[in-house]
């Protein structure tokens, strides 16, 4: 291997290690084949009691770490730079042939070859550098009592939340303590204010911490609780000047940022010159619902990764049958629609969904090979977003039809 084929500050891995990350990547979908590999043995011990846990955490280590390849809004995936993460998601997430995948990017079969060569040496690298940071994971998870183990446990069950409701109960918790510490809450949240999709256990949890930490760290007096709606980021901020013998106490503590992470929440700390301090949470609605409709597991799965951190939901449906009746079962905001599908094409679910009234005022989005404008507008296509995809293509998408905030 060329030293200057890889990332210069991460470790080389052996051919052998590679080679192993080769045959991973060649049986990705194939849980049970995963499970039996050395590549995968220690990276989630707890899952390894599941029959095919070890497998299903290196299949989502080795999607992990094609992702962190990605070169971004790049607009040309012939150049030089983008082309190996474009040939690992063709060949190994959407099952292309080398040689198709060659065509597809104006390149030789010899070229190409060299290029998924590049990618699966990369992906080994970040693999690689995981291993020790994950030797003492699972050294911690080891004992019941660490962060990680507790946090293994839990089990999220999203529901939808009243977020004025949930404050009050927050605030009803750490009432007796406020009392203690002579500070008056004064809660300001409107009179219908937003909700959100998120477990009530660990959401509750997470805003009696912030309080209960920013009353043991205020002066006496008014404490400010403000909920700010916001189209997909509503904010919670708590603003109270803090007693300057206790400013070097911790606030946002490891646990709570796990908790907020598992939330898909965001939790900062700002202090002001005049001395106030504000504690700002910003939520998620987690309530824009796409239907992604192809018969490509990998690209069902890379839409999970782009759109998960940005509150949507994915509906997955492998036929333009089961499409269709997801679509007029669950009502998306949006559908992204492939056109090369087994049985009924996407050109005749297009047809279908724009027939039907449930769906006619539906936003779909192609995403195919087939970069044919003019057929998909003609047929009702909203708009359109060729493979391989990007995760500023398709944000970008869905922020001009008005799915998601352009705040995203």
């Amino acid at each position: 291997m060329k030293r200057d084929s890889i990332d210069e500050d991460l470790q080389v891995p052996s051919e052998e290690y590679c080679e192993q990350v080769k045959e991973a990547l060649e049986h990705l979908y194939d849980l049970a084949y995963l499970q039996s590999l050395s590549l995968g043995r220690g990276r989630v011990p707890r899952e390894s009691i599941q029959p095919t846990g070890i497998g299903r955490a290196l299949h989502r280590d080795l999607i992990a770490a094609i992702e962190t390849l990605n070169p971004g809004p790049e607009p040309n995936i012939g150049s030089a730079s983008a082309r190996p993460y474009h040939f690992l998601v063709m060949h190994f997430i959407e099952g292309e042939t080398v040689h198709a995948s060659a065509n597809r990017v104006g390149v030789s079969r010899r070229q190409a070859h060299r290029d998924l060569r590049l990618g699966i040496e990369r992906v080994a690298q970040v693999l690689l550098a995981q291993q020790t940071t994950r030797s003492q994971e699972t050294l911690n998870e080891a004992d019941p009592s660490t962060i990680q183990a507790e946090m293994a446990q839990l089990q999220s069950q999203p529901e939808i939340i009243n977020l004025r409701e949930l404050l009050n109960r927050a605030v009803e918790t750490v009432a007796l303590l406020a009392a203690q510490q002579d500070v008056d809450i004064c809660l300001d949240a409107p009179i219908d204010p937003p909700t959100v999709a998120a477990d009530p256990v660990i959401a509750e949890q997470v805003l009696v911490d912030i309080l209960s930490r920013a009353v043991g760290q205020a002066h006496p007096g008014t404490f400010r609780i403000e909920l700010t709606p916001g189209r997909n980021r509503p904010t919670i901020q708590v603003r109270y000047f803090p007693d300057t013998s206790l400013s070097d106490a911790p606030f946002i503590t490891p646990v709570l940022t796990q908790l907020v992470e598992r939330l898909g929440w965001e939790c900062a700390v700002r202090d002001y010159a005049e001395g106030e301090r504000e504690a700002v949470l910003r939520l998620s609605i987690s309530r824009v619902t796409v239907l992604v409709v192809d018969d490509n597991r990998g690209l069902i799965e890379l839409l999970q990764r782009y759109l998960g951190d940005c509150g949507v939901h994915i509906i997955a449906a492998a036929s333009g049958e089961e499409g269709l009746a997801l679509a007029r079962e669950n009502e998306p905001d949006a559908i992204v629609l492939d056109v090369m599908m087994p049985g009924m094409h996407g050109w005749e679910v297009l047809q279908r969904l724009r027939n039907h009234p449930t769906t006619a005022g539906t936003p779909v989005i192609i995403c195919s090979v087939f970069n044919n404008p003019s057929l998909a507008y003609s047929l009702g296509a909203s708009a359109l977003v060729p493979k391989p995809v990007s995760r500023h293509a398709i944000l970008k998408t869905l922020q001009e039809l008005d799915i998601l905030s352009p705040e995203i």
